[in-house]
């Protein structure tokens, strides 16, 4: 899949370069941010257990984030296309169990921290609709997305473990207490999860030109996306799968400065929210009911555009 994207990031890349006439505007740049992602899902106890049995969540995944993105417009038509790639530089995994419906009898947690990368593409082609003799335009917007999270777990530390509720789950009695866990930090954890949301979108952006230099830009999308993730749980030796779709939203802010002919400054707020149906979970023990997989994200970037 990766490999295809570059392939399609290249192509567009071309195009830019070679279809330069007189009517085409061409526009590129490059971003440097910050962004905050937060990643979760739950699965369920099955029909005779809790209707949440198992809740992940990894948040505060603080991410360096670049962006190389290019805009080609001709004439009231625009086509454009961005690739980013983030560290995580900091972040946290929470791992819950329960024993009862709605969060309750948690028999354990533990947490650990978390490192990894961030992949994302983007590609998208608009109408441009003019507004007004100032130069205000409304575009009507379709595209595709494809967004990736590489998360590793690690320095993990048990911080609730009840045996005796994790018995009365598993049908069985024995005759430990509240206390009897084990807690505390444990040696070899290097887990990973490795989710990925895929799929089309649509949208709307509005500019609005603000002097002779400005420019406000602001666009929401409607997102539907193909949600799959692996998951390796090394102590143990656990591979399994996430699956599922559903519906989300994204949001852009930018202010663009033109300080010459050619050159522009632009800084930008985004935020996102994805939340999946219910779906699967497959290991090797056999299926189990997804409840929901959600990805929430924002990001402050800062940037330099340059018209061809």
């Amino acid at each position: 899949m990766t490999t295809r994207l570059y392939t399609t990031f290249l192509s567009i890349t071309l195009l830019l370069a070679f279809c330069r006439t007189s009517a085409v505007e061409i526009e590129g740049g490059i971003d440097l941010g910050y962004r905050n992602d937060t990643n979760q899902w739950t699965i369920s106890g099955g029909e005779e257990g809790p209707n949440i049995i198992s809740d992940l969540e990894w948040t505060d995944l603080e991410i360096v984030e670049l962006q190389i993105e290019g805009e080609l417009q001709y004439p009231n038509w625009a086509i454009r296309s961005a690739l980013s790639f983030g560290t995580m530089i900091d972040g946290a995994n929470r791992d819950s169990d329960y024993i009862y419906d709605d969060r309750q009898g948690e028999f354990s947690r533990s947490t650990a921290d978390t490192e990894g990368s961030t992949f994302d593409f983007n590609i998208e082609a608009a109408y441009i609709i003019p507004l007004s003799d100032q130069g205000a335009t409304l575009l009507p917007l379709i595209g595709f997305q494809y967004a990736a999270q590489y998360h590793e777990d690690s320095n993990g530390v048990q911080e609730i473990d009840r045996p005796d509720l994790e018995a009365i789950l598993d049908g069985e009695s024995t005759g430990l207490g509240p206390n009897d866990g084990d807690l505390g930090a444990f040696d070899g954890l290097n887990s990973t999860y490795d989710a990925t949301w895929y799929g089309p979108h649509i949208g709307v952006e509005l500019r609005l030109p603000f002097g002779k230099q400005s420019e406000f830009r602001t666009a929401a999308r409607l997102h539907y996306f193909e949600y799959y993730a692996e998951l390796y749980w090394n102590l143990r030796d656990l591979d399994f799968e996430n699956e599922a779709d559903g519906m989300g939203w994204s949001f852009d802010l930018q202010y663009l400065y033109n300080f010459s002919d050619q050159w522009r400054l632009l800084l930008e707020f985004n935020q996102t929210s994805f939340e999946s149906n219910s779906g699967t979970q497959t290991d090797p023990e056999g299926d189990i009911d997804l409840n929901e997989a959600i990805w929430e994200s924002y990001s402050l970037q800062a940037g330099i555009r340059y018209l061809f």
